[in-house]
């Protein structure tokens, strides 16, 4: 099904890049993130329900702000739950898994669906632009790839060969991916120190797990080498864990990888970003998602004459 979707991304891509266009014309700071919004929310909507919507310049926020007003009201709903629970409701259990299932893919067609992508693709673009010198090895890759031509249409052989850019993404989503996730065990669990009782309720908080020093030599660095082959071999399995791990791991993991590679490569052959923002100044909004508290302002140049 990825593979099959590749010219959306791409094109997708492309439209994102042209109407940040104007912004590279002008050599003016600007605020990247709707731009981001609307390339997630109308990928997701053309590969997963067929819908090819077209969304203008602020639209992606507007309806991303009306998505999460809806999250917000479900939310305060399953909260309730507990203690509006009666016997009549008991009675009818196969209703309530139902809508237990429809507030489940209610979020994760919000959270999973375009708010993690366009999150993860905006601390790309903007760690690159903080780091320039990393920045240049993707674009030389990239150039090493697919030489001067930013319109050439991109294939599953071509990103396979993307390592360096594959080591960023990775970097970016061991630093920023969703704060944790809830699971119980299926059985007793014995850790030693901790014993772990089978039904028991456990938050994984990736968090501090992706920033462990005893893990990583650059905990709390952007230190893409990471992901080298040889560092990926001396951690224990489990210790990097963005899209969670087993048969409750992310599906869309894949997709999420192939999208975010297709767009950074989009848009680092088009433009250079530049900020003056330091990696030390980033802070962020302590929720489900690792959120910029700000709207971090970037600049672009064409690397190319005309697009």
């Amino acid at each position: 099904m990825v593979e099959s979707n590749i010219s959306v991304f791409q094109e997708k891509a492309l439209k994102m890049c042209h109407m940040i266009n104007k912004h590279a014309e002008t050599g003016i700071e600007f605020v990247l993130r709707g731009y981001l919004v609307n390339f997630a929310i109308e990928v997701l909507c053309v590969t997963n329900f067929g819908c090819d919507i077209n969304l203008n310049e602020n639209d992606g926020i507007k309806l991303k702000e009306a998505l999460d007003s809806g999250l917000e009201l479900i939310m305060k709903f399953i909260i309730q739950i507990p203690y509006n629970i009666s016997l009549t409701c008991a009675k009818f259990s196969k209703d309530c898994r139902r809508l237990n299932q429809l507030m489940k893919d209610y979020w994760h067609f919000c959270n999973k669906g375009f708010d993690t992508s366009s999150v993860i693709l905006h601390y790309t673009l903007l760690l690159l632009a903080i780091f320039p010198e990393h920045q240049e090895h993707v674009y030389r890759e990239q150039m090493d790839i697919f030489g001067n031509n930013p319109e050439i249409e991109l294939s599953w052989e071509q990103l396979s060969k993307m390592e360096f850019l594959t080591r960023v993404l990775k970097e970016v989503l061991r630093l920023y991916c969703p704060i944790g996730i809830f699971r119980k065990p299926t059985s007793d669990i014995d850790l030693g120190d901790y014993k772990l009782p089978k039904g028991s309720t456990l938050f994984i908080m990736f968090y501090s797990l992706h920033r462990n020093p005893k893990i990583w030599s650059h905990p709390n660095e952007f230190h893409p080498d990471h992901f080298l082959p040889e560092e990926c071999a001396r951690r224990p399995k489990g210790s990097y864990l963005p899209f969670s791990l087993g048969p409750k791991s992310c599906p869309g993991s894949v997709y999420a990888m192939t999208s975010l590679k297709i767009a950074v490569s989009t848009a680092i052959r088009r433009y250079k970003f530049e900020t003056g923002v330091k990696f030390e100044e980033l802070e962020y909004k302590y929720g489900i998602l690792l959120e910029p508290k700000e709207e971090y302002l970037l600049r672009i140049t064409n690397r190319v004459p005309q697009l």
